[in-house]
C-alpha cells in the first residue's frame, strides 16, 4: 500500500501534469487531500501495474484525441453526449431514421491501453462535483451518466484500431 501526505500528492500531480499523464483541467480539478486519498485507494489495485506494464511495451495512449463519422441512425445509442457537444449546440437524441445527415463525433480518451490478449481497457478520470452519502449510488450515477460518452470510446477504439474493449474504468475522485 502506498501511503502519499497531501503535499506529497500536490507535488506529484504537478510532475504527472508536467510529463503529460494527465491534463492541466484534471490537475487543476485535484487538490492534495483527494489526490492522497485516490492513491491510497488504488495502491492495491493491479490497474495501476497493467497500465505501467503497457506503458513499458508502447500500449498505453493518454489524452488520446479521436473523430469519427457516424451516419445518424449508427449513433451508439443515438446519443450524442455532452462531452462531445459544442457550446450552444442543441438536440441529444438522434431520431434513428435518418441515413443520409451524418455526425462528426470528436473526443479525448483520457487513457486506455491494450493488454497482451490484444483487447483494450479505457479508463476515464472523473472530477464531478457529484455529493452522494452513498458511495455505491454514486457509483451507479457515474455510470449512467457517462455511458454513452463510454460508447463512443468503446466504438472508435474497436473500429479505429480493431481489437474488442473488455473493460471500462472511471476513476472518479469523489469517490476516493
Amino acid at each position: 500500500e502506498i501511503y502519499m501526505t497531501p503535499d506529497k500528492a500536490d507535488a506529484y500531480m504537478n510532475e504527472l501534469c508536467e510529463r503529460g499523464f494527465i491534463s492541466e483541467r484534471v490537475r487543476k480539478a485535484m487538490d492534495g487531500r483527494r489526490t492522497a486519498e485516490f492513491v491510497a485507494s488504488i495502491s492495491n489495485d493491479d490497474i495501476i501495474l497493467r497500465m505501467t506494464y503497457a506503458d513499458q511495451t508502447g500500449r498505453l495512449w493518454r489524452e488520446q484525441p479521436f473523430m469519427k463519422e457516424y451516419l445518424s441512425k449508427e449513433l451508439p445509442n443515438g446519443i450524442i453526449p455532452d462531452e462531445f457537444r459544442l457550446k450552444g449546440e442543441g438536440g441529444s437524441i438522434a431520431d434513428g431514421s435518418d441515413d443520409k445527415h451524418t455526425t462528426l463525433i470528436q473526443g479525448v480518451i483520457d487513457a486506455f491501453f491494450v493488454e497482451d490478449d490484444d483487447r483494450a481497457v479505457i479508463i476515464d478520470y472523473k472530477t464531478d462535483g457529484m455529493t452522494l452519502e452513498d458511495t455505491e449510488g454514486l457509483a451507479k450515477e457515474l455510470v449512467k451518466r457517462h455511458k454513452a460518452q463510454f460508447d463512443y470510446y468503446t466504438d472508435a477504439i474497436e473500429s479505429l484500431l480493431g481489437v474488442k474493449v473488455k473493460k471500462r474504468y472511471i476513476c472518479s475522485l469523489t469517490i476516493s
